[in-house]
């Protein structure tokens, strides 16, 4: 199922946990993307269609990039449109099942990874494992729910 461009919340399935940046003080254009507690609101995520499957992905802090096989947010005018994810069903995971995959030329892509199921965890970028089947499972720490919000009734733009 292709998402349109809207606000949406990412909840990850190993931790049943919203995944967001809680960084936001001092002068660092740069925050983590961390596993939040369960219980703390769902922060809103703005999905952006740049193409067949692939998004711009951004929160108020910035746009989702990679830095060293972590994710961060960045608010760096050189990054807005730096990184493009593709968001790939993942039906066999659930409803609202995706995984979020990189591309990089001349090599394999990466993907959004929960490394530790603890909240706080910061989202790692590292290739996906999946079991050979037709249509293969991936583990619940690559896969996240993504599900439209519309709190603020904002259309991403």
């Amino acid at each position: 199922m292709s998402l349109e461009n809207g606000t949406y919340t990412i909840t990850n399935q190993l931790t049943n946990s919203p995944v967001g940046s809680l960084d936001g003080t001092g002068s660092n254009p740069v925050s983590r993307v961390v596993t939040l507690p369960r219980e703390m609101k769902a922060p809103s995520w703005k999905l952006i269609k740049e193409g067949d499957g692939f998004y711009r992905l951004t929160q108020e802090r910035g746009a989702a990039i990679e830095i060293n096989g972590l994710l961060f947010l960045s608010e760096r005018v050189e990054d807005k449109f730096l990184t493009t994810w593709r968001v790939e069903p993942a039906p066999q995971n659930g409803e609202n099942a995706y995984i979020i995959t990189n591309l990089k030329l001349g090599g394999p892509s990466s993907g959004w990874v929960v490394t530790e199921p603890a909240p706080y965890a910061q989202v790692a970028v590292r290739p996906l494992i999946s079991t050979p089947s037709l249509t293969p499972p991936f583990p619940s720490n690559e896969v996240f729910d993504i599900v439209r919000d519309d709190r603020d009734g904002d259309d991403a733009n």
